[in-house]
């Protein structure tokens, strides 16, 4: 997941969201539009759940590692860039290749810019 200490931002932001809307795509949720509603809260837990575990692990794994900042605002600003690194390049490739399922990386952007829950 992390090469050379930079990392693969692609497994923190849309796990939950791709899970879930791969399902929509297929039309499991089409007669039942409810479903997908009540069903998004609980994505957008679990994704919060395991990007703190996995962060919270990799802190302690890495801590000592010359690429880690020290400083928890450091690291916060290097994860940020990295994510919305990620989440526009996810954008461009579900415009040209999956239009359909372009409010998924939108979501991580808005997210990102604090404009969405």
């Amino acid at each position: 997941m992390f090469g050379g200490g930079r990392p693969q931002a692609s497994e923190l932001p849309y796990a939950a969201y791709t899970a879930l809307f791969a399902e929509e795509a297929e039309g499991v949720y089409a007669s039942h539009p409810e479903a997908l509603a009540a069903l998004e809260p609980w994505a957008r837990f679990w994704y919060h759940w395991v990007a703190a575990v996995f962060l919270r692990t990799y802190r302690e794994v890495a801590s000592q590692a010359a690429f880690l900042p020290r400083a928890r605002e450091e690291l916060q600003i290097l994860l940020d860039a990295y994510l919305m690194e990620k989440a526009v390049y996810e954008l461009g490739y579900e415009l040209n290749t999956r239009p359909d399922w372009v409010r998924v990386p939108l979501q991580g952007v808005l997210q990102l810019l604090g404009a969405a829950e």
